[in-house]
């Protein structure tokens, strides 16, 4: 059985927000580290940030229509803020 690749490259400029954060992060700690599983730990340890910020704001946001606004939009500009920090990646 041939062994195919799951993660796949883009190769159009158009793409840059096609990759996902978590595949970026994952590319740079397995080059750093060169051991697939610590890159996945580490991932997970990095976007921890963003799964648990929605459950931190909203005990302030719950009953205001206006900061629930804002905060979608702050945590939302973030991520993208983040996705446009991390350089894409490259064919090897």
């Amino acid at each position: 059985m041939k062994a195919t690749n799951l993660i796949s490259i883009p190769n159009t400029e158009q793409s840059w927000l096609a990759m996902a954060l978590d595949i970026k992060l994952y590319h740079i700690f397995l080059q750093g580290t060169g051991r697939p599983l610590l890159a996945n730990n580490l991932v997970t340890v990095m976007l921890a940030i963003f799964w648990l910020s929605p459950a931190i704001l909203l005990p302030w946001v719950y009953t205001s229509h206006l900061l629930l606004g804002i905060s979608i939009v702050f945590l939302s500009v973030s991520y993208l803020l983040f996705n446009l920090a991390i350089p894409k990646l490259t064919k090897k």
